[in-house]
């Protein structure tokens, strides 16, 4: 009887665990660990990333965008989908850059709706996205120099976003941010003010359930010397853990 319930408890914690890891699609991820700008999430063969201006500097495995206006990497992306999820890292070679030194802008104009950008403006990371009524601006955090930081934008219910720093939710707001029709690395969407500094793991999903304090945990990838913390367990890992703790309450439950 006893083995019965633990059979069926650990297949039921397994079926959990694939149901509620299954819905998410990593549609685009940029690593640059190969020196490429290839899209590493085998999801589709159409968002490689181009590079525009002089060829990337990838010689520290990640993407040296070099302040320079005319040189930025760009794709044509999946468009306006209702929910999403974006992270990168970066690692800023100046605190304070001046003004709308983007990192990852959609769009090439600021008046165009439903624009928007990551940018670094006056010493801060910010959110800035263009509505059909309102050019709303949201507050991300500080720069620190030589860190790899983390920064995670969501989308949700299709009209709503939501902002992490470091793991940590910084921002929420009602108003629709827009798609990702055509998303660039390293300068803002009217293509003349371009970030100075690294960038790295890059990651698309195409829903707003990520855990960013998961995706912060998991480390900026080879380069990852802010995130000095543990990484997640593998799913292997974290069934036989599971596995193992319904085993121990079965134990338990026996003796009392």
């Amino acid at each position: 009887m006893q083995k019965s319930f633990l059979t069926l408890a650990v297949l039921a914690f397994i079926a959990f665990f694939s149901a509620s890891s299954s819905h998410a699609v990593l549609i685009a991820h940029y690593t640059f660990d190969n020196f490429t700008l290839a899209d590493t999430s085998g999801f589709s063969t159409s968002y490689d990333l181009s590079a525009v201006g002089g060829t990337p500097d990838l010689s520290k495995q990640a993407y040296f965008s070099d302040g320079l206006s005319a040189n930025y990497l760009q794709v044509s992306g999946p468009g306006g989908m209702p929910d999403w999820t974006l992270s990168l890292w970066v690692n800023t070679a100046v605190l304070d850059q001046g003004t709308f030194k983007a990192l990852f802008s959609n769009n090439t104009s600021s008046t165009a709706d439903f624009s928007w950008q990551i940018d670094s403006h006056n010493g801060s990371y910010r959110f800035v996205s263009r509505t059909t009524t309102d050019n709303p601006v949201l507050t991300i955090g500080a720069p620190t120099l030589d860190v790899w930081q983390n920064i995670v934008v969501q989308k949700f219910n299709a009209s709503n976003v939501r902002l992490y720093f470091n793991g940590d939710l910084v921002n929420t707001a009602a108003f629709n941010p827009g798609g990702l029709q055509n998303f660039r690395l390293g300068i803002n969407r009217n293509s003349n003010q371009s970030f100075l500094g690294y960038l790295d793991n890059i990651q698309i999903w195409n829903d707003s359930q990520q855990n960013a304090a998961d995706i912060f945990r998991a480390g900026a990838g080879i380069n990852g010397v802010g995130a000095s913390v543990d990484p997640i367990p593998e799913p292997s890992t974290l069934i036989l853990l599971g596995g193992g703790l319904v085993a121990v309450a079965a134990f338990r439950r026996r003796k009392n």
